[in-house]
């Protein structure tokens, strides 16, 4: 397992793999952009409740993750936004969580570039695709309750 230092979360390695064709979307349709169930059950090998422990991290680390994103660009640092960026995109990666995981990347690489007035028009369309992205998980968990 590797640790996540910017959270102390233990995760495994599984989940650090990185985004290949094998593990792109499995269907098309603007729910599998959202969350993509079965490229997330794969990425822990079918675990159903090993992804919802990492759901329910995610759950409650998404908000201060995405804080850390906005405030960081806000005072100008865009070296501290680069790689609060990087963070939240990883945890979307591990989730299959294709569209916000495009936001995190682009919100990345904006940052690198210097472009901060970018960055911000990113971030809230990345806060949005958050808010899209909470249903689903929340309908994965209560169906893995079950």
């Amino acid at each position: 397992m590797a640790l996540d230092q910017s959270h102390e979360l233990a995760v495994p390695e599984s989940l650090s793999r990185p985004l290949t064709r094998r593990t792109a979307p499995s269907h098309s349709g603007s729910e599998c952009l959202v969350f993509d169930r079965a490229v997330a059950l794969d990425r822990v090998e079918g675990d159903t409740e090993l992804l919802s422990e990492v759901i329910s991290v995610f759950l409650e680390s998404s908000g201060p993750m995405l804080a850390d994103v906005q405030q960081a660009n806000a005072l100008g640092d865009l070296r501290a936004t680069e790689r609060a960026a990087h963070a939240l995109k990883g945890s979307l990666a591990s989730l299959a969580a294709n569209e916000a995981w495009g936001l995190a990347a682009e919100i990345e690489s904006l940052a690198r570039e210097g472009r901060s007035h970018d960055v911000a028009a990113a971030s809230g369309r990345l806060e949005q695709a958050l808010g899209r992205l909470q249903p689903s998980l929340e309908a994965f968990l209560a169906s893995a309750a079950c």
